[in-house]
């Protein structure tokens, strides 16, 4: 019966050291996996933060981006009503008849500087009355009708020679002229100094 009682004994023994050592193991695991779990939970959220930061980032450049283009074009179409306004300016010249008869006279006298000898001369019909009265005692002609705004086209008797003195030419130069100063004014890039007239 002792025997019997020490191989008891021994046995209670042996399974209190197994459970001891089976908790032990199980709390040793747990604390290992919460552990990585925190670990996990930290890299996850530095790359949570990470990406947050890229996208924050990405749309920060896309919004710029679209703002300088929204400006940009809103500096281009200013440019544009400019030369718009220029070319509704223009339309209204022959409103003033003796500004625009001293306008369709230097055309005259720079064609003829410009070409030299006898002019053959384009003009509107509008214009057809003023433009002779300028031609008195001259040997230059009328040879056609065009439609403009203002201003002649002229070339030598043989019509190799051409000068366009039409307002909107003048307006189309003043405008390539200016480009650069106007995109200076515009959008802040380097102008060269240039000067220019349209009437």
């Amino acid at each position: 019966m002792e025997l019997l009682e020490k191989i008891r004994r021994e046995g209670e023994e042996r399974v209190q050291t197994i459970l001891r050592e089976a908790e032990e193991e199980a709390q040793r695991r747990i604390q290992a996996a919460e552990e990585e779990l925190s670990r996990w939970r930290e890299e996850a959220l530095k790359r949570a933060d990470s990406e947050i930061e890229g996208e924050k980032r990405l749309i920060l450049s896309r919004a710029r981006a679209r703002a300088r283009e929204i400006v940009l074009r809103a500096k281009s179409e200013a440019g544009e009503q400019l030369f718009r306004s220029l070319l509704e300016e223009a339309e209204k010249l022959r409103e003033d008849a003796k500004r625009y008869k001293a306008f369709l006279a230097r055309c005259l006298k720079e064609a003829e500087a410009e070409i030299g000898g006898p002019l053959v001369l384009y003009v509107d019909p509008r214009d057809e009355k003023l433009v002779k009265s300028l031609l008195k005692g001259k040997d230059h002609k009328i040879g056609g009708s065009i439609k403009t705004l203002g201003g002649v086209l002229a070339t030598n008797e043989r019509g190799d020679l051409l000068v366009d003195n039409r307002l909107e030419t003048r307006i189309q130069k003043l405008r390539e002229i200016h480009r650069a100063a106007l995109s200076y004014e515009l959008f802040g890039a380097q102008a060269p100094k240039t000067q220019a007239t349209v009437a």
